[in-house]
């Protein structure tokens, strides 16, 4: 691969995700954006199009724990920029509760699971193997 790159950050309206999408926008990449609601990934997008050009910034709502969405990302990045060179797993939840796991409820904990670990497996899947995205998983 040789630069400039197309960067894939999930979880990245905000936080770290942002910052790193930031990073790559500043190195000269394309980077596509994701969160789980629309409104953030539209206001990501007008925020970073505003600063980098929007010939190099892409975003679409995707939750990690759904399949189905994961494949519908890799879907609009491959039709948007051609290929997917790095794709980084970076979005992840708490179930927005802070304090001991004993006070978690199993619905919390499911939810944790499936955007943290399960999440994380289906963006695996849909990087590697044949007709896949073929681009490096970070």
């Amino acid at each position: 691969m040789v630069p400039p790159y197309v960067v894939l950050v999930t979880g990245s309206s905000k936080g770290v995700g942002r910052a790193l999408a930031e990073e790559f926008l500043r190195a000269g990449d394309s980077v596509v954006v994701c969160a789980r609601t629309g409104d953030q990934v539209a206001e990501a997008v007008q925020q970073l199009t505003r600063e980098f050009g929007e010939d190099r910034v892409a975003g679409t709502a995707c939750n990690v724990a759904r399949a189905d969405q994961v494949k519908d990302l890799a879907r609009f990045a491959q039709d948007r920029f051609g290929r997917i060179d790095l794709w980084i797993n970076n979005a992840g939840t708490n179930a927005y509760k802070y304090g001991p796991l004993l006070d978690s409820d199993d619905e919390d904990l499911a939810q944790i699971v499936e955007t943290n670990v399960l999440g994380v497996m289906r963006c695996c899947k849909e990087v590697g193997g044949e007709g896949r995205t073929g681009g490096v998983l970070i």
